[in-house]
């Protein structure tokens, strides 16, 4: 399938923003809603997501004119669609896999590759077995995938004490079925990944309840991962839909995903997504918070906030973004910012201290949060709420602020076996970018560095998969880990076709 690019269309944006609290916030709303699939890239190296249509790789319902999108009849019973193959998608490749055994079980793990085969003549060079994220084929979405995991996590629970974390077993020594997976995957010793993880220089999401999931790590001594941003909004996207959009995401080659949905169905929408997931699956929990006080910020408590947090973990959730370090003081900060607070969470949790002039709950009930994160094995990714949304915004008072608290929340999730990356830094120019990763190094301990860019330019809109790719590059050269590059105050809203292009603020 050939990669495309889109212009913006015209009237993409409302010329809507919310002011809130008096201190000049600003979100961008988007006339058409926030249908998207975002492709991530890790380590520095941002890998294009290819465009998808229908069966045929054809675009379409993109133009004007198309017809309307359906909805999802019944939530519990969707009309799924026959998706593209592996085969039609790599016709020179098969699906292979390498039997390991994990040591202090006795297991047989079978560790999943992609074989290319090659028209070289030359002895031992007929093919090239390389990763792959396709996940098991042949299954059908109304049945869900195999339950890898299974007979792991049941092995382990004899052995845990309310902690069921891969770092909690790290830092004890054991290397687990998780852990001889992602080697074989990597390429690497099991007790290089045991002690990264252990060190928490890398993390293994892999709630216990996603045993769906094929084992991946995110860190700096590991392969380049890649994330794929999917959701529903109310205006756009169905269960069908979304569905659809892992299968394309897992083919194409993304390690992890996030469901950002914001419209009908959330709850039922995440359950077919995990069912149906051999990566990780990640969300904001701030986002279907609010739908459940229908929209209103002032209405958010804690007890809806953690009432959120259970009922994701018991789904299966592997990873959250929660923005903890918009602290009440840093609010202020951004008053004089050319763009504000972009990030939707962030300025969800800004209104909150403003409107009430009380510090950010999921800051004061981290413990809280961290409990429940042990219990479950849901790995945290510490939102960067405050980054710049255009580039004169970079390496203020306000970004730095939040960065330093991120590495105290680190510290302390560390103390309980709770595996961390932290985001950040939006947009940012080429030579503020080291200062950004030098200080993510020192004040977050070296904890993975989830990137989002930096988007190293304001005037591209619609070509961000290109200013964010330069951005990723020159960082992860630096030393982070996973990069997503995406403008903040951007949407676009392509219909069925979706490629790299970053559409609304994904956290």
């Amino acid at each position: 399938m050939a990669m495309q690019s889109f212009a913006l269309p015209a009237g993409a944006l409302a010329p809507a923003s919310k002011h809130v609290g008096g201190v000049g916030l600003r979100h961008e709303v988007p006339k058409s809603g926030r249908g998207r699939l975002v492709a991530l890239a890790p380590a520095g190296l941002l890998v294009a997501a290819r465009t998808w249509g229908n069966r045929h790789g054809r675009r379409s319902g993109a133009g004007r004119g198309a017809s309307k999108r359906t909805v999802t009849k019944d939530p519990y019973n969707p009309e799924f669609k026959e998706t593209f193959q592996f085969q039609d998608a790599y016709p020179s490749s098969e699906k292979i896999y390498q039997e390991v055994t994990h040591e202090p079980t006795g297991q047989k793990l079978r560790v999943p590759f992609r074989r290319i085969h090659l028209e070289d003549k030359d002895p031992g060079c007929e093919h090239l077995d390389v990763y792959d994220t396709s996940g098991p084929l042949g299954f059908e979405p109304r049945e869900g995938l195999p339950k890898l995991r299974h007979e792991w996590i049941q092995q382990r629970a004899s052995d845990e004490d309310g902690t069921c974390t891969q770092m909690f077993y790290a830092r004890q020594g054991v290397i687990t079925a998780e852990m001889a997976f992602i080697a074989a995957r990597e390429g690497v010793e099991p007790e290089l990944v045991r002690s990264e993880v252990a060190r928490g220089r890398a993390i293994i999401p892999s709630n216990r309840n996603h045993p769906e999931s094929e084992p991946m790590i995110i860190g700096r001594k590991f392969k380049v991962k890649i994330n794929s941003n999917i959701g529903n909004s109310a205006v756009a996207s169905t269960i069908e839909e979304e569905v659809e959009k892992l299968q394309w995401s897992a083919l194409w080659g993304a390690d992890t995903l996030m469901d950002l949905s914001t419209g009908k169905h959330i709850h039922e929408t995440r359950e077919w997504i995990i069912r149906n997931s051999a990566m990780p699956v990640g969300t904001v929990p701030i986002y279907q918070a609010l739908e459940k006080v229908d929209g209103i910020a002032e209405d958010l408590t804690w007890e809806i906030f953690r009432e959120t947090l259970i009922e994701q973990a018991e789904q299966g959730v592997d990873y959250w973004t929660i923005h903890a370090g918009v602290l009440l003081r840093f609010v202020p900060l951004t008053a004089k910012r050319l763009t504000g607070i972009v990030s939707r969470g962030g300025s969800i949790h800004a209104k909150l201290c403003i409107s009430r002039h009380e510090e950010n709950f999921a800051y004061e009930h981290w413990d809280d949060i961290l409990d429940i994160c042990k219990k479950y094995d849901v790995s945290l990714s510490i939102g960067d709420g405050l980054r710049p949304g255009c580039i004169k915004d970079a390496n203020d008072e306000a970004q730095f602020g939040e960065l330093k608290v991120q590495g105290e929340l680190t510290k302390r999730a560390w103390e309980k076996n709770v595996q961390v990356m932290n985001e950040g830094p939006g947009h940012v120019p080429l030579h503020k970018i080291p200062e950004n990763m030098r200080k993510q190094l020192e004040w977050c301990h070296e904890a993975p560095f989830y990137t989002l860019g930096p988007l190293t330019t304001d005037i591209a809109p619609g070509y961000d998969h290109i200013t964010s790719a330069i951005g990723a590059a020159n960082i992860g050269a630096m030393g982070s880990e996973p990069s997503r590059g995406r403008p903040d105050d951007l949407s676009l809203e392509l219909r069925e076709v979706i490629q790299m292009v970053w559409v609304s603020d994904a956290g």
